[in-house]
């Protein structure tokens, strides 16, 4: 689109697309301009809003994953303490009523 330089008879205007719609727009355009130019920021907000939710959620979601990795591990540990000792324990017994 070639842009439409001002001229004397034409102070008004300016070389942008945007800022002619705004200079030459009725108060009803102008209404309707600074509505959508609304509802774009609050979009813009909230997607930010929402990518940083998705953002903390992801981080939040491998954390808890680590740990239930780690409760794991810490679990089997302790089931094969527990197995040791419990073999201990009959050993023991065997041994006692053997004798």
């Amino acid at each position: 689109m070639r842009k439409r330089a001002s001229t004397s008879k034409e102070p008004h205007l300016r070389h942008t697309v945007s800022s002619r719609a705004t200079v030459n727009a009725c108060p009803v355009e102008r209404m309707e301009f600074q509505t959508l130019a609304s509802l774009v920021r609050s979009l813009k907000e909230e997607s930010c809003r929402h990518l940083q939710l998705e953002t903390e959620t992801q981080t939040e979601m491998e954390y808890l994953n680590a740990q239930a990795t780690s409760t794991r591990k810490g679990l089997g540990k302790l089931a094969e303490l527990l197995t040791d000792d419990l073999s201990v324990m009959r050993a023991d017994l065997q041994h006692e009523m053997q004798a």
